[in-house]
C-alpha cells in the first residue's frame, strides 16, 4: 500500500517516529548500505559494533519494517530497505553536506586527499605553490592509493584519477594521463611484463592487452605504479605505465628504454569536492592552480612523453 517514502511519511504522521530524532538512526543506516558491513561502519564512526546493531534495530522496530540481513559476505537490503536508501539517501547526504558547509565557512585549514603517487609526484608542485601563496593555511593532507568511499572521510578537496561516480560530490575535470607499454629496449626472451592495473580498470582494453601480453614470458600483477616503475629501471622487464611515471623513468634511464605500445588509453583526473556546486575559496583556489599546472604538463594533459628529449 505505500512504498518507502510513503511508509515512512504514514508512521511519523501516527508517532511511530519521533521527527528529528530519528534522523542519526537514517544516517546510520545508509553508512551501513555503503560499507556493506556492520564492523567497518562501527569502526568509521567510532561506535561499537553493538550499539550499531541496536541503533538499527530501534530503527526497524520504528519503521515496523525489516531493512536489511546479515549475512557471511556482508549485509543484504530487503525490498523495503532498498527502497528506503534511495529514497533518502540524496537528501540525506545534502542535509549531512549543509551542516558541513555552515561548520566550515571560515577555514584556516584544508583538508586534501590524493593518491600518494600524484601528492609527491606531478602534483607536488601545485602544493608547493598553494603552500607559498597562502601561508596562513593549516595543509591537512592524506596521501593515500586506496580509492575508497569519499563519503566515509571528511575533505574539502580530493584528487583522483579515473571515472568518478560518487554522485554526492561535485567534480572537475583538471585533465588526463595516457598509459602506455614501456621497458628496456631490448627484449629478453624471459622478460617480465608487469601490471599495476586492476582487470576491471584494464577490461575495456582487454583485447589490447592480451597481445601485448603475448610478447612476454611471464605478466606479474604488482599493486601499485611506482613499484611497477622502479621495476623497469632495474631493468626487470616491461610494464603498463601512467606517462607521469614514464617521465620519472625516462629521466632516470637515459635512453636505455623504448615504448613497446602506442597509448591503450587515458585516464581523467579530477578535483571533487562536497557540499556545494560551488567550492570552498580555499579549496578553489587549489583547484584552479591543479587546472592550470595539469594544462601546462604534458603527462597531464593526455600527451605522450618524448623519450630522450
Amino acid at each position: 500500500m505505500y512504498g518507502s517514502a510513503g511508509a515512512l511519511e504514514w508512521r511519523l504522521r501516527k508517532g511511530k517516529c519521533e521527527g528529528f530524532a530519528v534522523l542519526d538512526d537514517l544516517q546510520w543506516f545508509v553508512e551501513i548500505v555503503k560499507r556493506g558491513s556492520f564492523a567497518k561502519t562501527a569502526e568509521d564512526l567510532k561506535i561499537t559494533p553493538s550499539t550499531l546493531s541496536k541503533r538499527l534495530s530501534a530503527l526497524e522496530q520504528k519503521l515496523d519494517r525489516a531493512l536489511l540481513t546479515r549475512t557471511s559476505r556482508g549485509v543484504i537490503l530487503t525490498t523495503f530497505g532498498k527502497e528506503l536508501y534511495e529514497e533518502i539517501t540524496t537528501p540525506m547526504n545534502a542535509l549531512q553536506n549543509t551542516v558541513a558547509r555552515l561548520s566550515r565557512e571560515d577555514v584556516s585549514s584544508l583538508r586534501i586527499l590524493c593518491p600518494q603517487n600524484l601528492i609527491v609526484g606531478p602534483l607536488f608542485e601545485v602544493i608547493s605553490q598553494y603552500s607559498q601563496r597562502y601561508p596562513e593555511m593549516e595543509l591537512n593532507i592524506e596521501p593515500s592509493n586506496q580509492n575508497a568511499l569519499l563519503s566515509q572521510k571528511p575533505f574539502d578537496v580530493a584528487f583522483r584519477v579515473g571515472k568518478q561516480d560518487d554522485s554526492a560530490c561535485y567534480q572537475r575535470r583538471l585533465g588526463e594521463i595516457a598509459v602506455s607499454v614501456i621497458g628496456p629496449s631490448v627484449i629478453t626472451p624471459d622478460m617480465h611484463l608487469f601490471l599495476a592495473y586492476s582487470p576491471a580498470q584494464l577490461a575495456p582494453n582487454a583485447h589490447e592487452i592480451e597481445l601485448i601480453k603475448s610478447q612476454f614470458a611471464h605478466v606479474s600483477q604488482v599493486g601499485d605504479i611506482t613499484l611497477a616503475r622502479k621495476l623497469v629501471e632495474q631493468g626487470r622487464g616491461a610494464a603498463l605505465l601512467p606517462m607521469t611515471e614514464i617521465a620519472v623513468l625516462d629521466r632516470k634511464t637515459k635512453n636505455t628504454v623504448r615504448y613497446y605500445s602506442e597509448p591503450l588509453f587515458s585516464r581523467p583526473i579530477y578535483a571533487l569536492w562536497p557540499n556545494s556546486s560551488e567550492a570552498l575559496p580555499a579549496a578553489k583556489a587549489l583547484i584552479e592552480l591543479a587546472l592550470v599546472h595539469c594544462e601546462q604538463q604534458p603527462a597531464l594533459s593526455g600527451k605522450i612523453i618524448v623519450l630522450g628529449s
